[in-house]
């Protein structure tokens, strides 16, 4: 912020991948929407705690879609998520305070 930026988003902690991508990937659409930063990241950290399975594949999906080709790297980012999921629990697989709540926006 010295720099110069109006704020930074950035984690109290070290979080799980796969909960750091999916947070990611539901962030830009709200601040491409023209949500402020500090508005996206709490409706998205909402969203990331309440999701179900079900709505977390939809997301991932419609973020591939969107990426189009986007490579083979990202192709097997988006993969890898999906494949991971079955492992969670399925009621909310980001419900864990560790995959949400080390989220923080800093600034105005």
């Amino acid at each position: 912020m010295a720099a110069g930026a109006a704020g930074v988003l950035c984690t109290a902690w070290p979080v799980a991948d796969d909960a750091a991508a999916v947070f990611c990937i539901r962030l830009y659409p709200e601040l491409l929407d023209g949500a402020d930063p500090a508005t996206a990241a709490a409706a998205t950290t909402r969203w990331l705690r309440q999701a179900d399975v079900g709505q977390v594949r939809e997301l991932v999906k419609d973020a591939r879609a969107a990426a189009g080709g986007g490579g083979l790297a990202a192709a097997r980012s988006f993969t890898a998520i999906t494949e991971r999921l079955p492992m969670r629990n399925q009621a909310a697989p980001f419900g864990s305070h560790q995959d949400w709540a080390a989220f923080v926006y800093v600034g105005v």
